[in-house]
């Protein structure tokens, strides 16, 4: 505890929103890069700065204020604090994974790379970190759940679960959360049955679809529907912050 200790307090000296800040900033470096292909990688840090101010953030965004609120007045629960940035991490890192492969699918698609084995690998690479980066986040949004509403002893139980949608239900099926939860779970076996379980358990699927490509990547409707599952990742993001809020 007392090195969770340390870390809270060395992140809040330094004040959470800074937290916050440099991390818009990892994404936005990003999402800047997209929106500006044209000027390669020939960008300075003022560049993106001005970027940042005129970039709206708010889609998939965790806000750690709160937790700085909490700090404050002496009240925050340290392991609440640790798991939320945990949990503000990969989804930063799952956001930035996918925009890395959406980078390499536009290059894939301007046709302005001869290395095209090269390109393939990289977005191999990246739609496969995406995938096995999505699905861990889902596990730490449920288990912080668990934390909040269930306590530290039903969260220890989470984590060891072998079966993690499984245990999530059987605690909240018969509660309200499940109602604003539920849809997103089902859609998490689609997400397994289709992504997840293939990538980390059988033979893959995704770089079989990358090497018979052609052209953009996104015109095969495997990846397609990975736009479909980011974008509901991010719809949960909101409702998530409700669910941990109204506690």
């Amino acid at each position: 505890m007392a090195k969770n200790d340390n870390l809270v307090k060395s992140i809040a000296e330094a004040d959470f929103s800074s937290v916050d800040v440099a991390l818009d900033k990892y994404i936005g470096r990003t999402i800047f890069r997209l929106k500006n292909p044209h000027l390669d990688d020939l960008w300075s840090e003022d560049e993106i700065d001005k970027f940042l101010c005129t970039t709206d953030f708010s889609f998939g965004y965790l806000s750690m204020k709160p937790l700085y609120i909490s700090y404050k007045k002496g009240d925050l629960d340290r392991k609440a604090f640790i798991l939320f940035l945990d949990l503000k991490l990969s989804l930063i890192e799952t956001v930035n994974s996918f925009y890395n492969f959406i980078l390499v699918n536009n290059e894939a698609t301007r046709n302005t790379r001869s290395d095209r084995f090269i390109m393939a690998i990289e977005a191999h690479d990246m739609v496969v970190t995406f995938i096995l980066r999505y699905r861990a986040l889902w596990d730490k949004f449920m288990g912080y759940i668990v934390y909040d509403i269930r306590g530290d002893g039903e969260y220890e139980k989470f984590v060891k679960a072998a079966r993690k949608k499984t245990k999530f239900r059987k605690l909240f099926v018969e509660v309200d959360v499940w109602e604003s939860v539920g849809p997103y779970i089902k859609k998490l076996e689609e997400f397994d049955n289709k992504f997840r379980t293939p990538e980390a358990h059988l033979g893959g699927r995704a770089y079989k679809k990358i090497l018979k490509s052609d052209g953009p990547f996104l015109k095969d409707e495997y990846f397609t529907s990975l736009i479909e599952h980011f974008n509901f990742m991010l719809n949960f993001v909101p409702v998530f912050s409700r669910i941990i809020e109204s506690k």
